[in-house]
C-alpha cells in the first residue's frame, strides 16, 4: 500500500493591502485604516514629518484583516505623509504606496 503525499509550498506572497483611507482627521489626531486579504499585523511608518512619537508607530501583533491605527502628537495644519505596512504569519511583508493626509488647523 503507498500512500501519496503532498507537499504545500512555502507562502511567498505579501498581504495586498487595500481600501486605505483616514478617518476622524483632527488638530492633533487621526485614525488610518486598511484592510489587508489575509490576516496580518499592522503598522504606519511616516515619511515627512513625523509625529512627536516618531516616525513609525509600534507593530500591533494582533493579526487582522482590518486595521486600524490611531496617530496622536500631530501638529495642526501640517501634512504628514505615511504609508500602511502588514506582515502575514510567514513574515511577508506588504507596504501600501506613499499617501498624504492634512490635520485641521
Amino acid at each position: 500500500l503507498y500512500r501519496k503525499f503532498t507537499t504545500q509550498s512555502a507562502d511567498t506572497t505579501p498581504p495586498v493591502i487595500s481600501n486605505i483611507n483616514v478617518s476622524s482627521i483632527g488638530q492633533f489626531t487621526a485614525n488610518i485604516n486598511w484592510t489587508t486579504n489575509e490576516l496580518s499585523d499592522s503598522q504606519v511608518r511616516f515619511l515627512s514629518p513625523c509625529p512627536s512619537t516618531g516616525c513609525r508607530t509600534p507593530i500591533v501583533s494582533t493579526l487582522v484583516n482590518s486595521h486600524t491605527i490611531n496617530i496622536s502628537n500631530l501638529s495642526p495644519a501640517t501634512t504628514y505623509t505615511y504609508r500602511v505596512k502588514s506582515r502575514d504569519t510567514a513574515g511577508n511583508l506588504g507596504k501600501s504606496l506613499y499617501r498624504k493626509f492634512t490635520t485641521q488647523p
